[in-house]
């Protein structure tokens, strides 16, 4: 019953995505392929830059056309459904941000991959019960660390000249679409993906 209860979650479809993403869309994974991240090269950013992109239009659009062109849900809290200037400011933000996650990803990959920023290699996870340990450890305190980030900062970007300049954006949405989660100013984007 308890696998059954998770299965029906989003948090594991989630997971399901982002495994399968890093799994078959990532031009890093496996043997050396990391250390191409050494340098800047198109042939490994681009494809980071295309799943990213591909992944947040599909996951969104899905939800957007069965939630409001199929009209598959009734929850609306207002009666009118969101202007189309409304939804297309929203899909715009929102892919601003799938490629500054993309940005963000990619300096990363090349900090791991020139050794400015440690990593523990696949390898190195399975070479001893303390590096298993360790990466078990981090891995389930990982989202309880980003919860509490994520509140910290959400009341950060509340705050009167960061509301009023950078938070506001995401607030106009007063009645919320599938667009409209991740409808963010590049400012309040960055400080939700530095944790």
């Amino acid at each position: 019953m308890p696998l059954k209860n998770f299965v029906c979650t989003l948090q594991f479809w989630w997971f399901f995505i982002a495994a399968a993403s890093f799994i078959y869309l990532n031009p890093l994974f496996g043997g050396d392929n990391f250390m191409k991240a050494e340098h800047f090269e198109a042939s490994w950013m681009a494809p980071i830059f295309m799943r990213n992109l591909g992944l947040t239009v599909v996951y969104y659009e899905f939800w957007h056309h069965t939630l409001y062109r199929m009209k598959l849900s009734d929850r609306k809290f207002k009666p009118r459904w969101p202007a189309p200037g409304v939804v297309m400011r929203n899909r715009f933000w929102t892919c601003m941000g799938a490629v500054q996650w993309s940005a963000w990803e990619i300096m990363y990959a090349h900090m791991f991959a020139t050794g400015r920023l440690p990593f523990m290699s696949d390898t190195a996870i399975t070479a001893s019960w303390d590096n298993l340990a360790r990466f078990v450890l981090w891995t389930l305190f990982t989202p309880i660390y980003r919860q509490v980030h994520f509140y910290f900062i959400h009341r950060l970007i509340h705050i009167r000249p960061l509301y009023k300049y950078v938070h506001s954006l995401h607030h106009k949405n007063t009645d919320p679409e599938p667009w409209s989660g991740l409808c963010m100013h590049p400012i309040g984007e960055c400080t939700i993906v530095l944790y």
